[in-house]
């Protein structure tokens, strides 16, 4: 399905979508795990011609598949946790209604 609205819309109406490379985004909810890389993790990643000519410093587990960023692990567990929340919140209000709990007015 193509997007016509842009990401600071689509969040806030709770998608959840988070940058892990540079124009690449992914909804928070499908990452499951982000470690950072070792040397041993860019020879292997190399050897099954992966370009590691960016800095590139995690490898980003989804539920698709993995992502290599240029952002560190903490970074984007961090940025997950922070978004999950924000569409929870988002969530929240758009159930409450257009007034919030409160009802219009």
């Amino acid at each position: 399905m193509l997007a016509r609205e842009d990401i600071s819309k689509l969040n806030a109406l709770g998608a959840a979508l988070m940058e892990v490379e540079s124009g690449k985004f992914v909804p928070a909810e499908n990452i499951i795990m982000a470690r950072e890389l070792n040397d041993n993790d860019r020879q292997e990643l190399e050897q099954k011609g992966y370009n590691l000519s960016k800095h590139f410093q995690s490898s980003v587990e989804t539920t698709g598949g993995m992502i290599l960023s240029t952002k560190d692990a903490a970074t984007i567990l961090e940025r997950r946790a922070f978004m999950i929340s924000q569409a929870q919140d988002a969530q929240k209000r758009s159930s409450n209604g257009p007034g919030g709990a409160e009802g219009p007015g």
